[in-house]
């Protein structure tokens, strides 16, 4: 997992640079976008027991970055895990 974020990390511009904005912050759940030459990135992470909602603001097809999936406007980050989505 962790060498495939540093390859993640590596490959997405918009991860190393350009703007950031937190989204979304409660107890143990905090989101924070990337945005840089018209990329859109959204990092999620879930410290707590119980799976948290994600409401990504923007209209548009995401995509999950770690699994390569979909994902819907409304989606959900894993107690103690995380999403990192991207505007496709």
């Amino acid at each position: 997992a962790l060498r495939k974020l540093i390859h993640l990390r590596r490959q997405e511009v918009c991860l190393r640079r350009g703007s950031i904005e937190f989204v979304s912050a409660h107890e143990r759940c905090f989101a924070f976008r990337r945005a840089s030459a018209g990329e859109e990135i959204i990092v999620a992470i879930n410290a707590g027991n119980k799976d948290e909602p994600l409401d990504l603001a923007s209209a548009g097809n995401w995509v999950d970055l770690f699994t390569q999936e979909p994902v819907q406007l409304r989606t959900v980050i894993p107690k103690g895990g995380f999403r990192i989505v991207k505007r496709a």
